[in-house]
């Protein structure tokens, strides 16, 4: 965490100071909750839901297309409880672990939902991009356990709404898919180096992301024709 933090702090505030003067920059902040599948979920389960939150700042470059820079950090979780399949029944184990993630993500939208004075308001969009997320990793035979920083590639669908002409709101799922096996501690081995029989350590982890969140545009001050084309009074 403290990596990233190193790298991408100081980037992500200079980007929020660059909007204040530019022109149609969000920056904003997400509440919601993580989710993971894995070895002890090998289907996606509600009740893993756990709290999360992001900050961020995006940049709407057209109507169509925005490049989003984001923070987001939260809590993973999966069981073994209840399973009827003989394998997690045998393991009947339990994890948690945390999530800080960085990433920039481009976004598309199928409407044009900044023109205010319209009534549509509202757009549907797909969200792809690159990450990369510190995690809590226990080393096989040992009860160490260590910061470990990978790769992610999200990818989801939201729908944005322009509350006022400067208020939007959002509401988004994202899958990030990994290339480890280790967010539950559990692949081939795990901490107590046994159990090799009681995962699948080939195919990797994902986690997602439900969120709901609240932005504020910056706009510069446009001439009164540009306002009266673009219905941005």
């Amino acid at each position: 965490m403290k990596k990233i933090g190193k790298f991408i702090l100081p980037i992500f505030f200079a980007l929020i100071a660059f909007s204040a003067n530019g022109q149609k920059n969000e920056i904003g902040i997400s509440l919601g909750a993580l989710n993971y599948t894995g070895e002890y979920a090998p289907r996606f389960d509600v009740l893993n839901y756990r709290p999360g939150g992001m900050v961020f700042y995006r940049r709407n470059f057209s109507p169509v297309f925005t490049l989003r820079g984001s923070i987001m950090t939260g809590r993973i979780k999966g069981s073994d409880e209840g399973a009827q399949d003989p394998v997690p029944a045998a393991r009947d184990g339990e994890f948690h672990n945390n999530i800080t993630e960085a990433a920039i993500m481009a976004e598309y939208n199928f409407l044009d939902f900044r023109r205010y004075k319209d009534r549509r308001r509202f757009a549907p969009y797909l969200t792809a991009g690159l990450a990369i997320f510190n995690y809590q990793r226990a080393y096989p035979g040992t009860a160490i356990r260590g910061g470990a920083v990978n790769p992610s590639i999200p990818i989801g669908i939201g729908i944005k709404y322009k509350l006022t002409k400067t208020v939007n709101l959002n509401a988004e799922f994202v899958a990030r898919k990994t290339f480890t096996d280790y967010l539950d501690n559990i692949s081939d081995t795990y901490a107590d180096g046994y159990s090799k029989q009681l995962a699948n350590p080939h195919l990797n982890d994902w986690y997602y992301y439900t969120g709901f969140s609240i932005s504020y545009t910056f706009y510069g001050i446009a001439c009164p024709e540009f306002q009266r084309k673009n219905n941005v009074y």
